[in-house]
């Protein structure tokens, strides 16, 4: 598994487990709410939140030591590209 430093922290990072796949489902349904124009600022923000939930909930599955919020992006990037790595290298048949 591939590690990253960010800062002082090293990471080891892991491909996402399947049932993460219903978290980053559920991200892109909240992105394409989150581009209507006349969604209220109180609604938004709740799905903001619920966003970021999921993408700790990712990051909980996939990345040791738990990670500090500052390096969600940079983690959640690495952790598709190692998803994405693996998926390629596996045999189905």
């Amino acid at each position: 598994m591939p590690k990253i430093k960010l800062e002082d922290t090293e990471y080891t990072i892991g491909a996402m487990p399947p049932y993460c796949r219903f978290y980053t489902e559920h991200m892109a349904t909240i992105e394409k709410k989150l581009e209507k124009e006349n969604l209220p600022f109180d609604e938004k923000e709740k799905l903001i939140q619920e966003h970021r939930k999921c993408i700790e909930k990712v990051l909980e599955a996939s990345v040791d030591p738990a990670p500090q919020p500052l390096h969600y992006t940079p983690l959640y990037k690495a952790v598709i590209a190692e998803t994405n790595r693996v998926l390629e290298q596996t045999d189905f048949l």
